[in-house]
């Protein structure tokens, strides 16, 4: 397991990064640090998961959900995953769906951070 969880831009954007196989239980554990960084930042906090060197083990969309059910505060805005693999972008899409977030899929860091910028103007330049 590996997946790092920072702050991208001070305050407004956590960057949760997940390379190698990931369990749900890995996922789990990367809840308390993403939890710390959504209270301590400044509302909309939006979140860029990037997945591109990341593989899912049993990867149930139930379990995955419960993971990240306590995460879908106020604070949190635009939710952003980086994907390459179909079946993850599925798993991502679906999951997302099931949280009622707004999210967006896409295939690199830059159009990640275009697609804030163009979607939270507050926040200015961060590409």
């Amino acid at each position: 397991m590996s997946i790092t969880v920072q702050w991208y831009v001070e305050g407004r954007i956590v960057l949760i990064q997940a390379r190698g196989i990931i369990t749900p239980s890995d996922i789990r554990a990367s809840r308390e640090p993403l939890l710390a960084y959504l209270r301590q930042g400044t509302p909309p906090i939006h979140i860029i998961y990037d997945g591109r060197y990341a593989e899912l083990i049993q990867p149930r969309v139930v379990e995955l959900r419960r993971a990240f059910s306590d995460t879908r505060l106020e604070a949190v805005g635009w939710e952003v995953l980086i994907l390459h693999n179909s079946i993850l972008r599925l798993i991502g899409s679906i999951l997302f769906q099931m949280m009622n977030a707004d999210y967006t899929i896409v295939r690199s860091p830059e159009a990640a951070l275009a697609f804030l910028e163009q979607h939270d103007k507050t926040l200015g330049e961060v590409s």
